[in-house]
């Protein structure tokens, strides 16, 4: 985790170099770059529990939009981003609660509509690479309780779905709020006998709250 920080970060001093050599060779604003980070709030769909609750995390990033006319652009992004949910239990033994968390390298493709000079509609897929998963039970009786990373062949390796969202320009500051849903489950396909299963229906939902800078 801490050598894929180091690359994201060093993206990030990059983006923010180019910007500053190219501010005054590009002053049609064809292409902006840009860093963004924020809070999320996610949850996995699961179907056979009764108590889940979402979990927060955050993202951090870099973002590029191509603007194609006064209305409509392309962005992309390359986030780092953690996803994953919470589970409440309580027994006639013990009760408590444990979580999953997921962190990936995540890169939306974005649509961009301008609805006027500050506010716009966002939307397309993302595809994302994992990078690791933990999970972590407290219960309330100490013995359970535990913080481990999972194996990550686990999981599938990758992830993809849908994202749409509201943002909000203020010259170069750019915020809003995004939705994104996952269309694959995140559990690997194991075979017995044959026949192939998975443990859960896990897949990845998430509301973001985001700022970010543009160049």
């Amino acid at each position: 985790m801490k050598r894929t920080l180091i690359y994201l970060v060093s993206a990030i001093a990059l983006v923010m170099m180019l910007s500053d050599k190219s501010k005054g060779q590009n002053n049609d604003k064809l292409v902006n770059l840009g860093i963004k980070a924020g809070a999320n709030y996610s949850w996995l769909n699961l179907e056979d529990v009764d108590d889940e609750k979402g979990l927060l995390g955050y993202h951090l990033g870099i973002f590029s939009k191509l603007n194609l006319t006064d209305y409509f652009g392309v962005q992309g992004e390359l986030l780092y981003t953690t996803k994953g949910s919470e589970l409440t239990y309580d027994n006639d033994f013990f009760d408590g609660k444990t979580s999953l968390k997921v962190e990936y390298i995540e890169i939306p493709v974005l649509a961009v509509v301008q609805l006027n000079e500050n506010i716009n509609l966002h939307g397309g897929p993302y595809f994302s690479f994992l990078v690791r998963a933990k999970a972590k039970n407290d219960s309330s009786v100490g013995l359970f309780d535990f913080e481990e990373e999972i194996d990550k062949d686990n999981f599938k390796q990758t992830d993809w779905g849908l994202i749409g969202g509201i943002g909000i320009d203020v010259s170069n500051i750019h915020g809003g709020v995004r939705y994104s849903m996952g269309l694959e489950k995140i559990e690997k396909e194991k075979s017995f006998n044959g026949v192939n299963y998975t443990f859960s229906d896990a897949m990845n939902s998430q509301v973001q709250l985001y700022i970010g800078v543009s160049f």
